[in-house]
């Protein structure tokens, strides 16, 4: 029976997923192992080949990422974040490589969780299954990422650590375009096509542009308002899998929780531009196939980047028109790269008065030692491995030339002159009993029929991005708990 209320159809599902990101993708295939009546509101919709394959990559990023991909940190300086808002979230447009987490984020989980040894072992196997189970492999083709191969000479020479990466791909044609989406649906970590399609076959209903916009209880069930024209939603368990941003948005923003979103960690990024001798051909592989993690435990890492004039010109906007049209000269002498850290410091949602959360930002007194460490660090490497001229993301470009332009550089850096990005924000809705905000089934405190599944609940993913671990930790949080989820 059809139910009318204020014109609108109520749809009613024993389980409604808010985001079809990894977490929550990732929550609607494991559940529609066991259980129906299960649907997913997702705010983006589905783009198909034809979308990727026929549009330019700034049309793409336009449609793929909230606010073009510049959701703003508010902080010195400013920090753009990318929030993916698509069927598949992030995953449509991430750079497709799957991370298994380090012991120490392992360790982390295990302390937060209480969680035993052979929680641990089956938390490993989880990351080994999804592995499999996306096609990953290692990329040793010398035809192609010549931005990584050219670093490799040079690693071995001074005993610098690196790895070659797990990869999620079938059938790749090397166009280079991961992180706007692939032109061929060869990235498998997109979930779209794989988890969310699986998802459907076993009856899961998913509703495409419809945003949440208001949470109510209603009795023991649950009211959602969208922006859905037709349908009112309902359900008895909810789960928001919006992602580290919007999922303590939506809690707070609805009086639901108040404790959320205080302590946000998230991954600083910044690229720098090297221009080799030698010719790399930097635009014939994928995004990378090695990273370099030498540095791990000092908390951040180095690897090329996608490589194509779009990503290379809106990298170094900075630059005037002279440069840049220097630059346009020596395109296959050319290689981005960019470097990852783990900081300290934490963002905050200050406010969920608006339509659109409030972020700031504070780095830690040691992240600022930790950047020019990481400059100098990561300069050196590349300068050893042949380039003869590196553009930094500083004030309006910063040429260096030698490692005596990089020693006078440092003496008078500063941070707040620097280009950053921000990247996998974690933490926003800690699971774990001692945070007091999600118990060890990912459920809030005070309401044991609203789960967190998403970035939010992951404390840490250490060095890598969490994509991997999100996925892993809501396939162990559900077969774990599954009757509470029914």
């Amino acid at each position: 029976m059809q139910i009318i209320v204020n014109k609108l159809t109520q749809k009613f599902y024993k389980t409604i997923i808010i985001g079809s990101g990894a977490g929550g993708a990732t929550a609607a295939y494991q559940l529609s192992k066991n259980f129906d009546s299960i649907c997913i509101l997702e705010e983006g919709k589905k783009f198909n080949q034809s979308f990727f394959s026929n549009r330019k990559i700034s049309s793409r990023s336009q449609k793929l990422w909230r606010n073009g991909g510049f959701t703003p940190l508010i902080g010195n300086p400013p920090l753009p974040f990318a929030e993916g808002v698509a069927l598949g979230g992030t995953t449509v447009s991430n750079g497709g490589y799957l991370e298994d987490i380090d012991d120490r984020a392992y360790e982390n989980l295990k302390n937060i969780m209480n969680l035993g040894n052979n929680d641990v072992k089956i938390l490993r196997s989880n990351f080994s299954q999804i592995k499999k189970k996306f096609d990953t492999q290692k990329d040793k083709d010398q035809n192609f990422n010549g931005d990584s191969h050219i670093l490799t000479k040079y690693l071995e020479k001074e005993k610098i650590n690196y790895r070659f990466v797990d990869l999620a791909r079938k059938n790749c044609c090397h166009n280079n375009q991961c992180i706007s989406g692939c032109p061929i649906s060869a990235k498998t970590t997109d979930v779209s096509l794989n988890l969310i399609p699986d998802s459907i076959k076993k009856g899961v209903d998913v509703f495409q542009n419809t945003k949440v916009l208001s949470i109510k209880k209603d009795g023991k069930n649950i009211v959602l308002s969208t922006n859905n024209k037709k349908y009112l939603f309902k359900c008895e368990k909810l789960i928001l899998s919006a992602g580290a941003l919007q999922t303590p948005f939506l809690l707070k923003k609805n009086g639901i929780n108040n404790q959320v979103g205080k302590k946000i960690k998230f991954h600083l990024n910044y690229k720098v531009l090297a221009n080799f001798n030698d010719k790399i051909c930097a635009k014939k592989g994928t995004i990378f196939n090695i990273d370099i993690n030498h540095f791990k435990n000092e908390r951040f890492k180095f690897s090329a980047s996608n490589f194509l004039e779009p990503y290379i010109f809106s990298t170094t906007s900075f630059l005037n028109n002279l440069e840049i049209n220097r630059l346009n000269q020596r395109l296959d002498f050319l290689g981005m790269y960019v470097a990852q850290i783990e900081v300290r410091g934490y963002a905050s949602l200050k406010s969920s008065i608006f339509s659109e959360p409030l972020i700031f930002y504070k780095l830690d007194d040691n992240d600022y030692k930790l950047i020019i460490k990481s400059i100098i660090e990561f300069c050196k490497i590349l300068f050893g491995s042949g380039a003869t001229e590196l553009i930094l993301p500083y004030g309006n470009g910063k040429i260096l030339k030698s490692e005596k332009d990089l020693n006078e550089f440092v003496k008078s850096f500063k941070t707040k002159f620097m280009h950053f990005n921000c990247a996998h924000m974690m933490n926003s809705c800690p699971i774990g009993f001692e945070n007091n905000i999600l118990n060890n089934d990912a459920s809030l405190i005070d309401s044991d029929n609203i789960f967190v599944l998403d970035a939010s609940t992951l404390p840490t993913s250490s060095d890598s991005s969490p994509q991997l671990a999100i996925m892993s930790l809501v396939k162990f949080i559900i077969e774990n708990n599954y009757p509470k989820f029914n």
